[in-house]
């Protein structure tokens, strides 16, 4: 029976109509923009900043000079005395420079925090004073305190370990609460900068009315600063958390684009004869092709891992946040489903890189293993044999990659310009302006990133991939020997899950290269469920005008129950990530829990 399968070429020709694969306008932009950037775009792209991280940092370093700058006016001066440094320092605690509404969340539990910590405050206090009348008479002598009408008297020894017990039962108690509650860790230490300054004077005062005048001035002292740090937030560079999350998801799409061509640089270095050899270079450090290649796919696979652990703690606040908007919490929602769908079978390609160094390792496929077969005169037949059966495996293995090549490099290609689609149309980013074609012929047929069509278009490419397939299959069959079936057209099962030899190495292979097909077709699926995605947004109109989006009653119900819950939100503000760098990232609820196939849970079915 002839052979039906399509030709390698045909992944791309049954579209275009011709012969040869048409260039991708991604492959197009990526050649026009290469060359050598200038020495300012060089010394920029080293140091690593943005334009949006300059203007985070000069947002940030606002309140601090706002505060010390009112230290000018004299009437600022009298006003705070001594405790005017407070300001400064809630200020900066205030966090301007995160986005609305997370700021404004964060701020309203500061101000209980505070207000809590003021009455906590007048309470040590009051103990205080009653400890030093009973033990010390009132005295008349007296010296300015921290505050106006807050004079300080004498030491008094009960007053201080009064103060020092509520004290260590304020710091104890705040420390508790921040570790169980780590979306109240600046409260917390707002709070307990609070309980430190009032423990500290308070067991300098005689009476409550000098108590109550220094608490007060306190509490306006960090009241100041909270108001200096939301004005900032509200007016130098403002921005929501729907901005955050647009932004993260422009730069998810520019990540995942990034995965795809790392993956095909890994992919690539797998088909030389040499690839786990360095190359030829004066260097004497120089590393394998494959080295270098393997640890840019996991670099690049390790930062779109990072950037959807951050995407995922501030699409919580975006759903929240009042705005108007094209796009509304549900559909961010589904966007952001959309992503995680492209992101584990990449996640999974991620494992070839050490499925493969696991069989160079078995196969001892190392340069100076070669190096001392080739030259060892004494080297006995039995050796020669061995290194020419690893020799012939690997070409196989060359030769196997090198059939993966062109539609490996055709469907992460489609793949790219169905990112930039869906980038276009809903809103993320401008696309390029179209240039006429100056064959009309040869791209009959052909669709371009924000074509109306180009949804239908992926789909099929998608769909030739998947017939491609059969190609590369009946390429590793012929290489071993093993025939189609001569009545079905279908590859021989048998032949290819019992070696005649006994070698279970042809069997391993042939699942590895179903494998990464599988995940590659897997990926091309998602990327087209995310181009009809933007393409419904676009069709419904939504994308043409905005709208007020509000938050509805079950999604604030929901806040309002989960805003205490030691599992609310992101894990951002946690103490431990704060100070230790960690990211926690979700990767949804299939990897929370481990399932058991042998002991599902008991379901009752109708008699």
């Amino acid at each position: 029976m002839a052979d039906s399968s399509p030709s390698r070429t045909d992944l791309d020709s049954n579209i275009n109509g011709e012969a040869s694969p048409a260039k991708s306008p991604t492959l197009e932009r990526d050649s026009a923009m290469a060359g050598n950037p200038s020495v300012p775009k060089r010394v920029w792209k080293k140091l690593g900043l943005s334009g949006h991280m300059l203007m985070t940092m000069l947002k940030g370093a606002c309140p601090p000079v706002i505060s010390l700058a009112l230290y000018q006016s004299d009437a600022f001066a009298g006003t705070f005395s001594t405790l005017g440094y407070l300001v400064g320092i809630m200020s900066v605690l205030s966090f301007s420079i995160l986005p609305r509404s997370k700021f404004f969340q964060t701020m309203m539990f500061n101000v209980i925090g505070l207000c809590i910590g003021a009455a906590i405050a007048l309470l040590t206090i009051y103990c205080a004073v009653q400890a030093r009348i009973q033990t010390t008479p009132v005295s008349a002598k007296s010296s300015d305190g921290p505050a106006s009408g807050a004079p300080t008297s004498s030491y008094n020894s009960s007053a201080s370990a009064v103060c020092a017990i509520w004290l260590f039962a304020n710091i104890f108690a705040a420390n508790s609460l921040r570790f169980s509650r780590p979306q109240l860790q600046f409260p917390v230490i707002i709070y307990s900068i609070f309980a430190n300054v009032a423990s500290t004077y308070a067991p300098q005062f005689a009476t409550m009315d000098q108590g109550i005048a220094f608490v007060k001035e306190l509490l306006e002292a960090f009241l100041a600063g909270f108001a200096i740090a939301s004005v900032v937030n509200l007016i130098v560079f403002p921005q929501s958390s729907r901005d955050v999350v647009f932004r993260e998801a422009s730069d998810y799409i520019a990540a995942i684009q990034g995965v795809l061509k790392a993956q095909n640089g890994y992919l690539r270095s797998l088909e030389r004869k040499e690839m786990f050899h360095p190359l030829p270079k004066d260097d004497d450090k120089a590393v394998p092709e494959e080295v270098s290649a393997a640890k840019a796919f996991k670099g690049a696979l390790a930062g779109l891992t990072a950037l959807h652990g951050k995407l995922q703690g501030d699409l919580i606040f975006a759903k929240r946040e009042v705005a108007y908007s094209h796009l509304g919490p549900k559909e961010i929602d589904e966007l952001f489903k959309k992503f995680r769908e492209i992101l584990l079978p990449l996640i999974g390609m991620g494992s070839v890189v050490d499925i493969f160094n696991r069989i160079a390792e078995n196969r001892k496929w190392k340069v100076e293993e070669s190096l001392e077969v080739s030259k060892a005169s004494d080297t006995t037949d039995e050796k020669l044999e061995d290194h020419e059966r690893k020799e012939k495996e690997r070409i196989q293995w060359n030769e196997v990659m090198k059939t993966l090549h062109d539609p490996f490099e055709l469907m992460s290609l489609a793949m790219m310009d169905g990112l930039n689609h869906a980038s276009y149309a809903l809103g993320f980013s401008k696309p390029p302006k179209t240039k006429p074609l100056n064959d009309l012929e040869a791209n009959e047929g052909e669709a371009r990133p924000g074509d109306d069509n180009y949804g239908e278009y992926l789909s099929q490419k998608v769909k030739l991939f998947y017939e491609q397939r059969e190609v590369t299959l009946q390429t590793w069959c012929n290489q071993r020997g093993i025939k189609k079936h001569h009545v079905t057209g279908r590859l021989d099962g048998d032949a290819i899950l019992h070696d005649p030899e006994g070698d279970h190495r042809n069997q391993r292979q042939l699942y590895l290269i179903l494998y990464m097909d599988f995940l590659l077709w897997s990926t091309g699926r998602a990327v087209v469920d995310l181009v009809r995605f933007a393409d419904t947004k676009v069709t419904a109109g939504m994308m043409r005008r905005r709208k007020l989006v509000l938050p509805g009653k079950k999604r604030l119900r929901k806040w309002i129950m989960t805003s205490l819950s030691p599992h609310e939100g992101s894990n951002d503000l946690a103490p431990d990530n704060a100070e230790a760098g960690i990211a926690n990232v979700s990767l949804g609820a299939s990897f929370q829990e481990r399932k058991n196939p042998e002991h599902l849970p008991p379901t009752s079915k109708p008699l």
